[in-house]
């Protein structure tokens, strides 16, 4: 690429896929957080798991707001 492309477009190539996969990691893996090693073990078992990993991050933050009136 170096010899096709210049330095900057081949750096600029580069970064634009490492946006790509960033992006898709963000949307397509599901969250974590406070979770126990066990717990994400179960939720990737049956696939990604985003669905599950979005309803529970959305019943956690509602019960956050409830507790903060």
């Amino acid at each position: 690429m170096m010899d096709l492309l210049t330095p900057s477009w081949t750096f600029g190539v580069y970064a634009a896929i490492c946006v790509v996969g960033w992006v898709a990691i963000y949307f397509i893996y599901p969250e974590t957080m406070g979770l126990e090693l066990e717990d994400v073990g179960a939720l990737l078992k049956d696939g990604w798991g985003v669905k599950q990993s979005m309803e529970r991050l959305e019943a956690l933050q509602a019960s956050k707001r409830q507790q903060s009136r």
